[in-house]
């Protein structure tokens, strides 16, 4: 279901070459609470203008994702942080540690960068929303200068960017960004007035970023863009009442799993899997039909053999993590209880 918020008409636009036109704001107000079609907890922002436009840096395929199986990290929401704390937990579901504990303050969206080393996330209530990095110990925290509300931070593969998604101001759009993690080095890398962009994930050979794109008809598809050309290509077809979300690469840039939900088949969504370069996708698990539940969130392991995900309840009153072969063999269970646990990302070890 998705909200309709009213817009402010307080935007011009301009065109921006290899970009497209981009909306520039020109005045200041304030935001409504939107609702993200693929998740019904409303996120209740405050916003700032996104006024300059960086030139797109060159993206060497310095750094890979691909590795041994590490920990995997996660946000966990429910009777003891009603906000969400970031956790992590062994793939054997053991060794669980809470690395935030910020019962009063929001951290979500965690995201392990290619050596393993830091995690980025998103914090709300602890001053201005921003982008925050961490040790994967939860230790060093800092924030990412400029950031502003964004959500679903994702890093290149050399460590020094982030791609994210960033809030359009007095609207509920997302468009997809890129910013050094000094701050520096702002670039809005799609402008789609009106239209939604999400999960955006970089490719571990730093070539090219997967992410979901809204269609007006309601659904959502696939599409890449090459860093070094600005090129695009749609990897799912677009099918009203089609929700294709949550791409992640595989470790050798070869395949892509994402979570598909079809509206009005009475079946939650489910992970599936295809070529980079598209075509058919194959079905790796879906939950039992009426069972008001959803597979969702992959994340690739490291090395190729497993994808973690989401086993969630439609309205997300609990979610627990699995990991399971591509093949959708050895299915298992990795946490329970009354929490909600979500967005889980594997460490390169």
């Amino acid at each position: 279901m998705i909200s309709a918020s009213p817009r402010r008409s307080m935007w011009s636009q301009i065109a921006v070459s290899g970009i497209g036109t981009v909306p520039i704001c020109t005045g200041l107000g304030w935001s409504w609470p939107p609702t993200v079609p693929s998740m019904r907890r409303p996120l209740v922002i405050s916003l700032v203008a996104l006024a300059v436009l960086a030139t797109l840096p060159a993206v060497p395929a310095a750094a890979a994702f691909p590795g041994r199986n590490g920990r995997i990290v996660f946000q966990r929401f429910g009777p003891v942080s009603a906000l969400g704390d970031i956790h992590t937990i062994t793939a054997t579901g053991t060794g669980e540690f809470n690395l935030t504990v910020t019962p009063a303050v929001e951290d979500r969206d965690p995201a392990w960068s290619a050596d393993g080393a830091r995690i980025a996330f998103r914090r709300a209530g602890a001053g201005p929303d921003q982008l925050w990095l961490m040790d994967g110990d939860g230790s060093g925290l800092a924030v990412v200068p400029g950031s502003g509300t964004a959500s679903n931070p994702n890093w290149s593969p050399d460590g020094k960017r982030l791609v994210y998604e960033c809030w359009t101001p007095f609207t509920t759009d997302t468009d997809i960004c890129l910013r050094n993690v000094d701050g520096s080095g702002f670039t809005l890398l799609t402008a789609t007035v009106g239209i939604d962009e999400n999960g955006p994930v970089w490719s571990p050979d730093g070539s090219r970023i997967v992410f979901s794109r809204e269609i007006a008809a309601g659904g959502r598809f696939l599409m890449t863009i090459e860093l070094k050309t600005l090129s695009s290509n749609a990897l799912t077809s677009q099918v009203a009442g089609t929700y294709d979300s949550r791409p992640d690469w595989s470790p050798d840039n070869s395949e892509i799993a994402f979570s598909r939900f079809v509206s009005g088949t009475g079946n939650g969504g489910a992970i599936y899997r295809m070529k980079a370069s598209g075509g058919k996708a194959a079905l790796v698990t879906a939950p039992a039909p009426g069972t008001d539940a959803h597979h969702t969130m992959p994340a690739w392991s490291p090395n190729g053999k497993k994808i973690a995900y989401v086993h969630l309840d439609d309205d997300e009153a609990w979610g627990h993590i699995y990991t399971i072969s591509p093949d959708g063999t050895a299915n298992t269970q990795i946490t329970s209880g009354p929490a909600t646990d979500e967005v889980p990302d594997w460490r390169p070890a």
